[in-house]
């Protein structure tokens, strides 16, 4: 079983975008799928704000190790 790992993020302002790679610590056989979503935590949600509420499921693929 592999371990995820997640890289420090990198916000791009000008693109309204987080950047960041997600990492198996082992390649796998078989395909690893691993489910994710944003979360307010420390952010503050309104209508004219940046923060937008995603969810959605990475797959890697057998041999991949980084999305």
């Amino acid at each position: 079983m592999s371990n995820i790992l997640v890289d420090d993020v990198f916000v791009d302002e000008t693109n309204a975008n987080a950047i960041f790679t997600v990492r198996l610590d082992v390649a796998n056989a078989n395909t690893v799928t691993v489910n994710y979503r944003t979360d307010l935590n420390t952010a503050t949600y309104s209508s004219n704000q940046d923060f937008v509420f995603t969810s959605g499921t990475l797959t890697f693929n057998p041999g991949e190790v980084s999305k």
